[in-house]
């Protein structure tokens, strides 16, 4: 993405997705680790900050029972945008995962390497799991292979870029273009409450072992 702010020196942001099912990856991919091997070098430790995101179109769902509603007993929606050409289902709402709203923002792990010669780069991310939100690799892999759920899946959103001089910039425009598009991305992962609710997924129906004789 490339912000609008200011076209004679614009802020380009990367942004990656990456989703997994069926069976955990031990070892998810993350830039602590893979920036590194691919040689450039952490600066200091990576810290977990806020994504500040435009929440004015976020609304709770009020057909979720509160018993679904994670810590804060509601889930909220955002609407997408209603522009065609933006989205294929214009101003349809989309739920969020639980215990995130408009006081209790999506967190992501940030952190800053050193690309020598090249100048520094920042990187981001955060996972949709089951339902919920993890800012750690490690955490992820409890909420998302929890032993009592029939499925499981996970959903790491990864963002970067070079064109920041401190975390508290990068997290401005990355919470810029994270929450343009948390409605499409959250349309990517199934739907929790739907699957708590066993609504989803859709089982085929019975095959009849025999057929009446005429």
């Amino acid at each position: 993405r490339t912000s609008e702010s200011d076209s004679e020196n614009p802020i380009i942001i990367d942004l990656y997705a990456a989703y997994y099912t069926g069976m955990i990856d031990t070892v998810p991919h993350v830039p602590e680790r893979c920036f590194v091997g691919g040689g450039l070098q952490q600066s200091e430790s990576s810290r977990v900050i806020p994504l500040p995101m435009d929440t004015s179109s976020w609304r709770i769902d009020q057909s979720v029972p509160e018993s679904l509603g994670g810590n804060q007993g509601a889930i909220y929606s955002v609407r997408l945008s209603n522009d065609p050409t933006m989205t294929d289902a214009p101003g349809k709402r989309v739920r969020l995962p639980r215990d995130i709203g408009p006081e209790s923002p999506f967190e992501f792990r940030a952190s800053e390497f050193i690309n020598p010669g090249k100048g520094n780069v920042y990187a981001g991310y955060f996972f949709i799991a089951n339902g919920g939100t993890k800012a750690n690799a490690n955490d992820v892999r409890q909420l998302a292979f929890n032993l009592e759920d029939d499925y499981a899946y996970y959903l790491k959103v990864q963002v970067s870029g070079n064109d920041f001089e401190s975390f508290d910039e990068f997290a401005r425009y990355s919470g810029e273009l994270v929450g343009e598009l948390i409605g499409e991305i959250m349309r990517c992962v199934p739907d929790w409450v739907e699957v708590q609710q066993g609504n989803y997924p859709i089982e085929d129906a019975p095959v009849s072992a025999s057929k009446e004789q005429g």
